[in-house]
């Protein structure tokens, strides 16, 4: 689900350690979040996020992180299609980044529709990693 300006308040620690811990990434401005939520007792339990991100006109779906507690139950593939129905009204195309080795994610994006559109060298400070560029068009 879209998350709330008071979701993003209320778990912005939280978000930014998984960012950070999972995808070795930092929480920038202008990401919109979605998560998949646990009601406990406690509260809201964060079970898996994913953001969304303009870059100069371009749509791209940025990091998605599903704790390992949560795997396996297809959080992934849900805010994969959640994040492109909210694209639709907006956009007739997004994109992704992402690492070679994840191919269980890859093969989520690829059922979603994107397809395979080359690979690039990312340079992020000191790290050059390889990612593959996929590319969704709505019919």
């Amino acid at each position: 689900m879209l998350l709330s300006k008071e979701q993003i308040n209320r778990h912005t620690p939280e978000m930014a350690d998984l960012y950070r811990t999972h995808l070795e990434e930092e929480l920038v401005p202008g990401l919109i979040h979605f998560g998949v939520f646990d009601q406990t007792l406690a509260g809201e339990v964060i079970k898996a996020i994913a953001a969304i991100k303009n870059y100069g006109g371009q749509w791209f779906l940025w990091g998605c992180v599903v704790k390992p507690d949560y795997r396996g139950q297809e959080l992934q593939k849900q805010l994969v299609n959640e994040r492109l129905e909210y694209l639709k009204s907006r956009t007739d195309n997004a994109r992704v980044y992402i690492e070679p080795w994840n191919s269980a994610s890859i093969a989520n994006l690829q059922a979603a529709g994107f397809e395979y559109q080359g690979q690039t060298i990312h340079e992020d400070g000191e790290t050059i990693m390889s990612v593959y560029r996929l590319e969704w068009k709505r019919d």
